[in-house]
């Protein structure tokens, strides 16, 4: 685990955590995939006329990998991927994110920041986001668990870890919107979605973005010739879109 990661997750075992008289919930959003893609916000809420400080804190987000995974949103300071991005009050700071636990399909994902001058803020501001790429066969909704287990506003005072109100998060899928074999995204699979896809391969049409992973009608991660056959296969009955 890279060094910087390992020291800021080592707060949390040493529980170098502070909320003072502040009280604020730290929750991770609730959002509903585009293009396959869920932005999940974390987030620090005040109590309505308090300010809450920070200048550092490790949280976790733990989730089902078979359902969703996270983006890869860039490189930290030590050069290695770090699957979050700070929110714009919190650009001023050094932030890393890696997964630290797997048991079986439960994965989670720490967020860590930290910086020399404390962030105060006032009203709901985002700590951090990360994008999740949604898995083609996930359905329902998928939770997004929370927990805060380091927090400082002056890197040495301590609380009590159950103190501190967390928020779970949440994302939405809506398989009504998902039909495969749909390219063209007017809700019905026909002649028309093949024709779209044929023509996309010899450029004379495009498929939108949004649209990509429905034109993957045999869900091989390639739209091509074979998706648009499947697709007349299927309306004569020679054959069975996959869900």
């Amino acid at each position: 685990m890279k060094k910087l990661f390992g020291a800021l997750v080592a707060m949390g075992v040493m529980a170098l955590m502070a909320v003072g008289v502040q009280a604020a919930t730290y929750s991770a959003g609730v959002a509903s995939p585009g293009a396959g893609i869920a932005e999940i916000p974390v987030m620090v809420t005040p109590e309505e006329g308090q300010t809450e400080s920070v200048n550092g804190y490790v949280m976790t987000l733990t989730y089902d990998s078979t359902k969703v995974t996270p983006v890869v949103a860039g490189q930290d300071v030590t050069g290695a991927d770090c699957y979050a991005e700070a929110g714009e009050s919190f650009a001023n700071g050094v932030l890393v994110s890696d997964v630290v636990k797997t048991e079986g399909n439960n994965v989670t994902l720490a967020v860590a920041w930290a910086s020399a001058d404390a962030v105060n803020v006032d009203a709901q501001a985002e700590l951090a986001n990360v994008d999740f790429k949604v898995a083609e066969t996930a359905t329902g909704d998928v939770p997004i668990t929370v927990a805060v287990t380091a927090l400082t506003n002056d890197g040495n005072s301590e609380a009590d870890i159950d103190t501190i109100t967390v928020g779970n998060g949440e994302i939405t899928i809506d398989a009504e919107d998902f039909l495969r074999g749909d390219a063209n995204g007017d809700g019905v699979v026909d002649g028309r979605d093949s024709a779209l896809i044929e023509q996309s391969l010899v450029s004379l049409g495009s498929i939108l973005d949004e649209n990509k992973l429905r034109a993957d009608a045999n869900n091989d991660s390639t739209i091509d010739a074979r998706d648009a056959a499947l697709i007349v296969q299927s309306l004569v009955g020679l054959a069975t879109i996959p869900d």
